[in-house]
């Protein structure tokens, strides 16, 4: 309700006692209201004046209980029709498009302010459909389950993806329950079109594949798609090598490297695929016959040293995972006896419906994943921001209400009562909401959501054949905004006395607490938005800087194809100018590094190896703690002596390594030294326990040179020429190994994206709402500046005068906002980098940029201000 004019000699609280107005609209008939409250009102002035406050309120009361009679107690309502007529929705749909219109620039700014918030939570809805009901299109999706490993490793529990090859069939045999198996393992091999060579990742798959999933066909049989030598393709992979034609029935060659052997296959392509669903939570590009694995690098499928990326089981009922668990566990156990160290303790199933949430917490899983707190914070973002526009909207239609107060007025005077007056705001803002959603949505479309996609590698789109209860979601942002945003300003002038109103006694004070408290909101919500993009801005900066334990720079990785290649291609890349190191692995840090099991005492241990060249801690820059590093002059270093890292020794509790033995595939080892921790994981994972051999040349993988840093890439080109000039017929390998961490880094890089994207939206809704406001406030205070100016009031004082309501609720606003963005930034970064400690720059700079953004957002009203002419405002005095 608004604050009253009151008479020259009345005090600033000449409010009648409001709970006993509240009493008398309870109890009286709405069409008698406001004609006697305005009566009582006048009453209640005139006592003020004459009587003193006491007995004004006290004739106020008296005035309310001695009407009650039953000429003016409440009656039921036989319908609602008195209230609301189509003709009546009719016009007032018309009056908000009048309104609209009339009001272009406040307009323009509800409509713009929400369409930014609309489009956000539009990509945020997306989001939770993809990450609650991924996979929606197989008809077998409730009976379809993932089998994974529960791995005790040194008393922690993890879930691995990898499953042993011969555990599908064999606990299907076994349990009745158990309908159908699928598996899938993932290889590469090269594909080559014309003279170019490309590298393929291909998927194994049992000829099941299509029993248990509905992936679309665009060419081809099914039935014929698991035949010898059949090959199917994605629909990217069928234009990448036919383009638009129809390959069925075309032969393709794909050269498999195993183990240094190059094996080439022919194969004729049997079907395509159409685009995979982007709701799948697994994807693939080229699909052979799981049995084509035979004859290329496995000879029996029941070796259970064997794995598969993935196995799927069909069930009976979704309720029987425990009895399949239970079936599992002789099969478990006859792969613990064939793999020692880390032994599975359980099979655990997991609904495929469920993969798109769970597998950030397996190891080696091949699905596409979000981490939970990915969705928690994207429903907080887009909540946060569709509340700060809705609060945009409530303070500039809430200070845009003097221009309709003769309005109100007069229709209250000629019949109309309160609940007209709500359902006709309500409608004319229901046009403007109507216009931000569809706006949003064009934004969402065009805008956010490709960024969104882009980003976050994830495949999204807002089609309403595919998502139907997009339709609802986008019908409920019209009602949430509407009745959110314009519910209050509704209410609030419907509920003015038109007496008041039309004797000039209504006035909107600047100490409107509710208006205040909307305001600081929409402040305290741009402060924790700001700051968190600058945390994550200055602590993205610290993850790319934190030390590897090794020199990443300046190290180019080629993987080989053949045995003979190391020494072929170390010779001639010794003569490019500038290499300073050359060496080869077997197994390479940050790309792939084995599971061992090391012997010491009749105990075993479960750790980490690498299988180097002699040259490859040098090269790397790895700092030995003591003892010494492989040396070629000893003999005995190839087959007898292994170099263990800091978490090894502290996991033994050795005072000193050096001369210890350790026993690993029968072999007995000496340690001749120890080396510093360094990170052959990503930093998500702490560096475990970690055994360095020596490998033979004939058995590297990885050709590792290390140049300057200046000189990486060209040093890489002249590699490539020396590469083609020896294997015109494969494709050139290669990648620096700063690279090698690049998902944990992206991970921490997509947060930063959305944060500083929140924080971008956040400023934009937050500054043109201020503008609006601003612009309201300066529509009724240009008197008073007027007078401030005649009476010699500097620019200085005028911009106080302007900016003092925004300034003072900006220091209150951020000193809520310190410690709660401190809490929850702190825990936040807790969770994901430990080391970083928040310090109180980012606190700072985040208040000089909301004073700032304060400041320009109104600094245009300031100039009008300053440059008006006091005589055009105070010509009626």
């Amino acid at each position: 309700m608004g604050t009253l004019n009151q008479p020259s000699k009345a005090p600033a609280e000449l409010v009648p006692p409001k709970w006993a107005e509240r009493f008398f609209r309870w109890y009286c008939n709405e069409d008698l209201q406001e004609e006697l409250l305005g009566d009582f009102y006048e009453q209640f002035c005139d006592r003020w004046e004459t009587a003193g406050p006491q007995k004004a309120k006290l004739g106020y009361w008296l005035n309310v209980i001695t009407f009650i009679n039953k000429y003016t107690l409440r009656r039921k309502r036989g319908s609602f029709t008195h209230i609301i007529t189509p003709d009546m929705f009719r016009n007032y749909f018309k009056l908000g498009l009048r309104n609209i219109l009339k009001n272009k620039l406040s307009s323009f700014i509800n409509v713009f302010g929400l369409a930014l918030a609309i489009g956000c939570c539009l990509v945020v809805y997306r989001f939770i459909i993809q990450f609650y009901y991924p996979d929606s299109f197989h008809g077998k999706l409730d009976n379809i389950f993932v089998a994974e490993r529960l791995v005790n490793e040194d008393g922690r529990r993890q879930l691995w993806g990898a499953i042993p090859e011969p555990l599908g069939p064999a606990i299907q045999g076994s349990s009745p329950q158990v309908v159908n198996f699928c598996r899938l393992k993932n290889y590469n091999a090269n594909f080559k079109k014309g003279e170019q060579i490309f590298t393929e990742w291909i998927t194994f798959a049992d000829s099941s594949f299509c029993d248990l999933f509905d992936f679309p066909v665009k060419w081809g049989n099914e039935n014929n798609f698991f035949a010898r030598n059949a090959i199917v393709l994605s629909q990217d992979a069928s234009e990448k090598y036919f383009g638009n034609d129809n390959p069925v029935g075309q032969e393709v060659h794909l050269r498999f490297n195993i183990r240094g052997e190059i094996k080439e296959r022919m194969y004729v392509v049997q079907g395509v695929m159409e685009d995979i669903p982007d709701d799948s939570s697994f994807r693939f590009n080229i699909l052979l016959p799981f049995s084509a694995q035979k004859g290329l690098y496995v000879e029996n499928f029941n070796d259970w040293t064997r794995y598969s990326n993935t196995l799927f089981l069909e069930l009976t009922s979704p309720n029987q995972v425990e009895q399949v668990q239970s079936a599992a566990s002789p099969f478990l156990a006859q792969y613990n006896e064939a793999n020692s160290g880390w032994p599975t303790e359980k099979l655990h199933l997991e609904p495929l419906s469920g993969m798109f949430r769970h597998s950030y917490m397996v190891n080696d899983s091949p699905f596409i994943s979000a981490h939970i707190a990915a969705l928690f914070m994207l429903l907080i973002i887009g909540g946060a921001l569709l509340t700060l526009a809705c609060f945009n909207y409530m303070n500039i239609a809430v200070a845009s209400a003097t221009k309709r107060l003769r309005e109100i007025g007069v229709r209250k005077v000629m019949g109309g009562n309160r609940a007209q007056l709500v359902i006709q705001f309500l409608t004319e803002n229901l046009v403007l909401c109507v216009f931000s959603v569809l706006l949003g949505f064009l934004l969402a479309r065009m805008v956010f959501l490709p960024w969104f996609n882009n980003m976050s590698d994830i495949a999204m789109d807002l089609s309403f054949q595919k998502h139907p209860s997009l339709w609802i979601f986008l019908v409920g942002l019209i009602i949430i905004t509407t009745i959110g945003a314009a519910g209050y300003p509704a209410f609030y002038l419907a509920s003015f006395r038109p007496i008041a109103v039309l004797k000039n006694k209504i006035r909107f004070s600047s100490k409107n607490r509710f208006r205040k408290v909307l305001l600081g909101t929409q402040f305290l919500l741009s402060f924790l938005s700001i700051f968190a993009a600058i945390m994550f801005l200055n602590v993205s900066k610290e993850v790319q800087n934190r030390t590897w334990g090794y020199n990443q720079k300046g190290i180019i990785d080629i993987r080989l194809n053949y045995s003979e290649d190391y020494e072929t291609l170390k010779n001639e890349i010794q003569q490019i100018s500038g290499v300073e190191r050359i060496t080869g692995a077997r197994t390479n840090a940050g790309v792939w590094s084995e599971k061992v099991v090391a012997e010491i005492s009749d105990q075993e241990y479960s750790v980490m190896g690498l299988s180097v060249g002699y040259d490859y801690l040098e090269t790397m820059e790895i700092d030995l703690i003591n003892g010494r590093l492989f040396d070629r002059q000893k003999p005995n270093d190839l087959k007898s002596t292994i170099i263990i890292n800091e978490q090894f020794q502290k996991r033994l509790g050795w005072e000193d390594p050096i001369d210890k033995k350790i026993t690993i595939d029968s072999q007995s080892y000496l340690v001749i030294g120890k080396i510093k921790n360094f990170h052959h994981e990503p930093f998500d994972n702490e560096v475990k326990p970690m055994v360095i051999r020596l490998a033979k040349p004939q058995n590297f993988r990885h050709l590792i040179v290390r140049v300057p840093e200046d000189e990486v890439v060209s040093t890489a080109q002249a590699i490539s020429g020396i590469w083609k000039r020896h294997y015109p017929d494969s494709p050139y390998d290669h990648r620096y190994q700063d690279d090698a961490f690049n998902g944990y880094f992206n991970a921490f890089e997509q947060v930063n994206q959305v944060f500083k994207a929140t924080a971008f939206l956040t400023i934009i809704i937050s500054s043109i709402g201020l503008f609006g406001l601003a612009m309201l406030i300066l529509s009724r205070k240009m008197k008073e500046l007027s007078i401030r100016k005649v009476l010699g009031a500097s620019l200085i004082d005028i911009s106080y005068n302007i900016n003092k309501e925004f300034l003072s609720t900006i220091i209150i606003a951020s000193v809520i906002g310190i410690p709660l963005g401190y809490f929850m930034l702190d825990t936040l970064i807790s969770l994901i980098y430990p080391e970083v400690q928040l310090g109180f720059l980012p606190f700072l700079l985040t208040f000089i940029f909301l004073i700032v953004m304060t400041l320009i957002s109104v600094s245009r009203h300031i100039y009008v201000a300053m440059v008006s002419d006091p005589s055009r405002y105070l010509k009626d005095e």
